[in-house]
């Protein structure tokens, strides 16, 4: 079941409101719901241009499964360019993590990591041990990454192998996703 961390529902408000289920606040801090990238007319001709060799590709073999998903794409990244990122309240308590809306116990994460490379990368990462649920990542926006540290550490392992941004995270930068 995907949760919403933008608009929570009756239950999740009132236990995110209610210090005695996450604990008291120790650190909390409000992030973007994503990265705001400039984005030049240069960037939008190149994406048009992709996006139309692919549906032509996708015409050309007859693949209008493979049309219909380029269009919805291209449809999903245009309402995505011009619309403003919602602010999102983090908090470490004693008890877990509260993000938005939505509470997370220290029982269900598995490590942290922090990249602090300024200014291209300051994240923290939360894994969880459920492994169908894909890794958190939080900005620490101008936090003290050795106090995130610090106060995560009480609860949580620090995963010290991880030293870059993912595959993933570094490509969706590149192409200002």
């Amino acid at each position: 079941m995907a949760i919403d961390i933008k608009k929570p529902t009756k239950k999740q408000a009132e236990s995110t409101n209610n210090s005695a289920d996450t604990g008291k606040a120790l650190m909390e801090w409000k992030f973007s719901e994503y990265e705001e990238y400039e984005r030049g007319t240069v960037w939008y001709i190149m994406a048009a241009a992709i996006a139309l060799g692919f549906l032509f590709y996708a015409v050309f073999t007859n693949n209008f499964l493979f049309a219909l998903i380029i269009i919805i794409a291209s449809l999903i990244i245009l309402f995505q360019v011009n619309r403003k990122p919602d602010k999102i309240n983090f908090k470490i308590t004693e008890q877990g993590v509260v993000i938005g809306s939505s509470f997370h116990s220290y029982r269900d994460i598995n490590k942290f990591w922090i990249i602090y490379n300024p200014p291209n990368s300051k994240t923290l990462y939360l894994s969880y041990k459920a492994t169908l649920r894909p890794d958190i990542t939080i900005p620490l926006e101008n936090k003290n990454p050795l106090k995130v540290r610090d106060l995560l550490l009480e609860n949580l392992e620090e995963d010290l192998t991880k030293e870059d941004e993912s595959t993933s995270e570094q490509i969706r930068k590149f192409l200002k996703l």
